[in-house]
């Protein structure tokens, strides 16, 4: 069964493709108008006989589409219905690792944040069953990698 996790994303990307559909109408009745302004009326039809109103239409269709998918990921569908308990022994690990530009220094060889990232990932190598994560900062932390299992 398909079921979404955020599904306001879904009535966000309706109400986005609708003002997406409504701005496109709008550009084309101002292309339309500049061009009643400029060009004399019986020339309209020589000046934009060449031109493809289908592969216009067909753009704006691939542009709606690609702005619905968009909103439905971000909905989070998820299919299936099936919890498991998993079960493990170890700990919970989080590297904090400086990411600022004092990290570039190459008093180690290649230099400090190199280093750094070659000794998580030693220490990680030999982990088995404990949960690691990563805390980059450079003057404010953000979780980028939360604990895996």
């Amino acid at each position: 069964m398909l079921t979404f996790a955020q599904p306001l994303w879904l009535l966000a990307g309706l109400f986005a493709c609708i003002g997406l559909a409504l701005f496109f109408r709008y550009l084309q009745k101002l292309r339309q108008a500049a061009l009643e302004r400029f060009v004399a009326h019986q020339l309209i039809g020589r000046l934009t006989g060449n031109i493809s109103t289908g592969r216009r239409r067909a753009k704006n269709l691939l542009i709606l589409l690609a702005v619905l998918l968009a909103f439905a990921a971000l909905a989070r569908p998820q299919y299936g219905e099936r919890w498991v308990d998993v079960k493990r022994k170890g700990i919970d690990l989080l590297f904090a690792l400086d990411t600022s530009k004092s990290m570039l220094a190459e008093d180690v060889k290649p230099n400090r944040l190199k280093r750094a990232h070659l000794a998580i990932l030693d220490f990680v190598r030999r982990l088995d069953g404990d949960r690691v994560g990563l805390l980059p900062f450079a003057g404010t932390a953000y979780l980028m990698c939360p604990l895996t299992l």
